[in-house]
């Protein structure tokens, strides 16, 4: 069930503490860009066989042979795409999902409407905390100009019908093995 009104303005205290509450609406609450971003460095083959794991203590050193990390508001005064560049993002809010709810991140339509993508969904599961990365790549002809504090998208939040308590680093494993999950011994067919 989706969490909104008064019930989501309560909420975004304890979820996105510093989000002021004017972007907290109805339904959703807007989330802005951190100034740190991650540019793509050029034009680097990569076999996607061999990209490690970003859990695995590899993945660091894989991400930094491709991109640079640059801020917006020292280094640059914008972030320019051009059409096909992809660069990595965060929020610049931390987020705190309490267990028992879970959240979606997602791009503002007016940004999508003019060629900016997010390259994935973002799910947010019960017991994350962190800047969520975000990535985002410019799927049309124009040069879109991306500013350290812009509203970039919003987070809808969700209240779970079970209250997993499996932190992020615990295997999802047990809950698949329950018979909340397990396939009907039969299948019916028309």
């Amino acid at each position: 069930m989706i969490i909104a009104g008064a019930a989501l303005k309560d909420l975004s205290r304890m979820i996105l503490p510093d989000v002021p509450m004017e972007r907290v609406g109805w339904d959703s609450i807007d989330v802005t860009l951190h100034p740190e971003v991650k540019l793509a460095l050029g034009n680097y083959r990569v076999e996607l066989d061999k990209v490690p794991s970003a859990r695995s203590d590899d993945f660091k050193d894989f991400e930094d042979s491709l991109f640079r990390t640059v801020d917006i508001a020292k280094d640059l005064n914008a972030v320019e795409l051009k059409s096909g560049d992809f660069i990595k993002g965060k929020l610049a809010e931390r987020v705190v999902m309490p267990f028992g709810y879970t959240g979606i991140f997602s791009l503002c339509s007016k940004h999508a409407q003019v060629g900016l993508q997010q390259a994935v969904s973002v799910f947010i599961r019960g017991g994350w905390e962190g800047n969520l990365v975000v990535e985002l790549s410019n799927s049309s002809p124009f040069r879109l100009l991306l500013t350290a504090g812009m509203v970039i998208g919003q987070i809808h939040i969700f209240r779970n019908r079970h209250n997993f308590t499996l932190t992020s680093e615990e295997p999802y494993a047990p809950i698949f093995q329950s018979d909340l999950y397990s396939l009907p011994s039969k299948l019916d067919t028309p």
